[in-house]
């Protein structure tokens, strides 16, 4: 048996694990599926332009990979991004500061008196609810985990709360209706994201999985077919990027992959907990960076929300070229186009030029002249971006903790422990590392601890 610990999948949860694992001197591998390292973790410079395919900021909340940005040397590298957001309705655009919510919120005419008032409700619910909320584990939150957003606005707010505040929330960060995940959900938005401070790396996320896998040995373009626990370890087998076929024996592993493809890579797994990770449900997103020969006049600071009432399928336009991380030439421009999990679905499988001329067209209708500065498009798709936190997901989440023993050779790790976020899978990453390196220092494994 080889000496060297395994972990399956080299996202943001597996790296996490990977980094955690070599500071406690153990050697390890990482087999990740990709083409490199990082998940939507990815960097592209063209031209003079810094495009995010996937994650672009960070929040102040995010403690886990910030952490690790300090403990990687990267933390220097991080720039304070824009507070500043725009919230589109009726033709107008109305700015709120992130960091003056409840000012901005008084002052903005992007809501009426009697919603303003309303929204008292919405503070004192989310004292009651606020420290129930983690990255570590969202199943504390079970017991309120009852209904939709959509839902608690109709009991406790009003449908103007409900279109330009929470449902813009929901899908500014979710990418999909408040009509179909949890209010738990927007409490967290609340808490760890809205009013923090949010940062981006100079030289984009890929700076940062670079320095996280300076030294790590991580092997890409590989399918993993099959992990099996035993007493004394793990078994997993893949093939590599040739299409070789291998086999290792491990004295332990840890599975950051989606959660609802471990059940079918690790036979027999106990019926409540293949059962949870089986029923997840995934996010799709197609979103688009352009590079513009000119910046749009106004549209300026971190983001444009764009509400439902005014699109249904583009939900943010992300002002890029105001990062002060300067992502964009002097004088040019280069924003996000982000579209709903439901519009994406469809999206997904036209080709770029369809995609991109669809979605400008949108994009046209609330930013007038876009298109026309346009100089290239890059055009990103994800089959799995977030988990669906319909109702009910926190309650079950409970379940599926409990069950899940932290005794064995064999860890999972990944986004679905909480809130799906950056910092829930590195979360997630760096607990597996503790309970598993726990086991093999103290030789408490347990026989089949995941079967």
């Amino acid at each position: 048996m080889t000496d060297v610990l395994y972990v399956v999948g080299g996202g943001p949860s597996g790296l996490a694990a990977a980094h955690r694992l070599r500071s406690s001197d153990w050697n390890v591998v990482v087999l990740d599926a990709g083409a490199r390292p990082g998940g939507k973790l990815q960097t592209i410079h063209r031209d003079g332009f810094v495009m995010e395919t996937g994650a672009a900021l960070l929040s102040s909340a995010y403690d886990s990979v910030l952490g690790l940005a300090d403990e990687v040397g990267m933390r220097g590298a991080l720039v304070p991004g824009a507070s500043s957001l725009g919230i589109a309705r009726g033709g107008d655009i109305h700015r709120i500061d992130t960091n003056r919510l409840v000012r901005d919120g008084l002052r903005t005419r992007l809501l009426p008196w009697r919603s303003k008032l309303r929204m008292a409700r919405l503070l004192l619910d989310n004292r009651r609810v606020r420290h129930l909320l983690s990255f570590d584990d969202l199943s504390a939150a079970g017991a309120v985990d009852v209904e939709t957003a959509l839902e608690y606005c109709e009991r406790r707010l009003d449908r103007d709360i409900y279109d330009y505040v929470v449902d813009s929330c929901m899908r500014g960060i979710n990418g999909t209706s408040g009509a179909k995940v949890s209010a738990v959900e927007f409490f967290f938005a609340v808490n760890k994201v809205l009013g923090s401070s949010l940062y981006s790396f100079q030289n984009g996320m890929t700076s940062f999985v670079d320095a996280l896998t300076a030294g790590l040995d991580v092997r890409s373009g590989c399918t993993v077919t099959n992990i099996t626990e035993r007493a004394d370890g793990v078994s997993v087998e893949w093939s590599d990027a040739s299409g070789a076929r291998q086999v290792v024996d491990t004295p332990g592993c840890i599975l950051a992959v989606p959660g609802d493809l471990v059940p079918g890579l690790v036979p027999g797994l106990p019926s409540d907990i293949s059962g949870f990770l089986g029923r997840l449900k995934y996010t799709t997103m197609v979103n688009l960076n352009i590079a513009l020969a000119s910046r749009p006049p106004g549209l300026t600071g971190l983001c444009l929300q764009i509400p439902r009432p005014v699109s249904e399928g583009l939900f943010t336009i992300s002002v890029d070229h105001d990062n002060p991380a300067a992502r964009a030439p002097a004088g040019k421009g280069l924003v996000g186009l982000y579209t709903t999990s439901e519009w994406a679905e469809r999206l997904i499988l036209e080709d770029d030029d369809t995609v991109t001329r669809h979605v400008l067209a949108e994009a046209e209708r609330v930013v007038p002249g876009l298109t026309g500065a346009v100089e290239h498009v890059r055009v990103n798709r994800w089959s799995r971006s977030l988990v669906y936190s319909r109702p009910g997901l926190y309650r079950e989440l409970g379940e599926f903790t409990t069950q899940l023993p932290r005794d064995g050779r064999l860890h999972l790790a990944g986004d679905y422990f909480s809130s799906s976020n950056l910092n829930t899978a590195a979360t997630a990453g760096e607990r597996a590392a503790r309970d598993l390196t726990h086991v093999l220092s103290t030789g408490v494994a347990r026989v089949g601890a995941c079967r």
